[in-house]
Formats: C-alpha cells, structure tokens, sequence
C-alpha cells in the first residue's frame, strides 16, 4: 500500500463530503468528528502505524482542546496499536490552522519556514528514529481571511523544498472546493503531484489529462467538435492555445467569457468544473464517473 506512494509528493485532497451539523460520523470511543476529516484521520493513523511523523494542520479550533480532540480522533478511529504506540513517544503533533495564519499572515516564506521548523522539531522529538515526516495542512484560515492566493504561493514554494522522506497533503472541504474559480481549482492541480482517493489511491494529472478535461467539459455544454471551434477562435483572435489552461488559466478563463459571453461562458465552466469535481473527489479514482 505505502509503496505505491511515490516519495517526495505533493498531494491535495478534496473532502466528498459537505459539512454541516448533521455531518458526523461515530469514533471508537463514543465520540463523534466531522466527517469531512475522517479521511485525514485513517491517513494519519495509517502513516504513525507505519513510523512516519504526523504534523497535522487541517483543522480550526475556537477552543483550546481542539488539538487534543484530534489527537484521540486520530488514534481511535482505528484499532492500531502501533499508532497509539507512535503517538505515545510523539509522533504526531496537531496544530490549530488558525494559529499558524495568525503566526505568518500573509507573508508565505513564513508559513514555509513555518512547516520546515515543524519538521526539524519532529525530528528532534523523535530522536531520529521516524522514517519521514508527513505534513497534512488546509487552506481553511487563508480562506476565511480571504487571502488563499497567499496560501497557493506558499504550496508552490513549500513543494522545491521537501526531502525524499517528507510527503504533503493539502485537504480542500467541499465548502471550500466550491468557491474556487476555475482557474484556481487548474492551479491547484498543476502545483500538487497527483490528487489522493479512496483505499490509498492517488492520481498523477499530466498537462494533456487536464486539458482532456477542460475539453470534455465543453463538448458536453456546447455539443460535440465545439471544442475545435472554440479554440480556432481563441488562437485567432487572443493568440490563446490548448496549453494556456495549464500554463495561463485565469488568461483562458476570462478569454472564454469574452468569446461566448458572461451567460454561457458561466455555463461551460460550470460544466468543466462538475467534470473535474467528478474526477477529483476523494471517493473517486481520479476517472470520469459520468
């Protein structure tokens, strides 16, 4: 299972599920967490029974046992006793999300030295004796405070720096998922390595899968071969072709709503976004479900 994990990753998460009250599930124990990070969880049980380092900062807290919630959360949800041993002798650390915004703002090489600090301190805890260190962090605060840009530099700038034994993954909530723009959620997929899924599945996205994609998407709003059509008319008139959704896609994205207009411009993104939504959620394998 872990050995098909390439080493040296940068990986995002898209949560399947939308949070809300009624959106729980049961945790050894009687206690009950929110089901948008169960996933984290098993992930981060899986790599502390395996001797990895877990830093984990995913979650907001408002109060000051939050940390310690997920720490039990994180050792309950499964019946490992190699993890309740690696958490013992401190391989886990949880940090608020809130704090670590609080602590960089909007400065991203802070949140990297942040991180990097965060690894050279579980190092040292654990004595040398940790395989690697696994880093689990969310955009939750940078969105909140509106400045997830910040938060999309710092990924790009955090993934030139990781040893061969550090691995990265950054979870998306639904919540959060849809408030993207397209461009963004195409950044996103061109920064990370590969998405992960279901069963310790991940997903390498080539720049022709993502194309692939975006092309699929218009096809099916627009009809078929209007693809074709579509991208003569950007090459033509804004010098645009099919590699500028990797390379330029807040470019291709506004040169869309200048070609087909505000009204059906929405409509096709709209449609590539479902078509990517269905390919990157956590529960999937990376392919098309329609």
């Amino acid at each position: 299972m872990l050995d098909n994990i390439p080493s040296q990753s940068h990986m995002v998460g898209f949560s399947s599920t939308i949070e809300s009250l009624e959106s729980k599930f049961q945790i050894r124990g009687g206690r009950s967490a929110h089901s948008s990070y169960k996933p984290l969880y098993e992930i981060a049980n899986m790599w502390l029974s395996n001797g990895f380092s877990v830093l984990y900062g995913a979650e907001m807290f408002t109060d000051g046992s939050g940390e310690e919630r997920v720490i039990q959360d994180i050792e309950n949800v499964s019946t490992s006793h190699q993890a309740r041993d690696s958490i013992s002798k401190g391989f886990l650390t949880v940090v608020n999300s809130d704090r670590i915004y609080e602590s960089c703002g909007a400065d991203y090489e802070a949140i990297v030295k942040f991180w990097n600090a965060g690894i050279l301190e579980a190092a040292q805890r654990t004595e040398g004796t940790s395989k690697g260190t696994i880093l689990i962090s969310s955009p939750n605060s940078y969105f909140k405070n509106d400045q997830h840009h910040t938060f999309m530099m710092f990924e790009d700038a955090m993934g030139k720096t990781f040893s061969t034994s550090t691995i990265m993954i950054c979870w998306y909530t639904r919540n959060w998922l849809s408030n993207l723009s397209l461009a963004s959620l195409i950044k996103i997929l061109t920064t990370h390595k590969c998405t992960i899924h279901n069963g310790w599945g991940y997903k390498e996205w080539t720049e022709n899968e993502i194309i692939s994609v975006v092309r699929d998407g218009i096809d099916m709003e627009l009809g078929p071969g209007s693809t074709v059509l579509l991208f003569q008319t950007l090459k033509t008139i804004h010098k645009l072709d099919q590699g500028a959704i990797v390379t330029r896609p807040i470019v291709f994205e506004g040169s869309l709503q200048r070609v087909l207009g505000e009204d059906s411009a929405k409509a096709v993104i709209d449609c590539i976004f479902q078509q990517f939504s269905e390919r990157i959620s956590f529960v999937g394998n990376g392919d098309s479900t329609g």
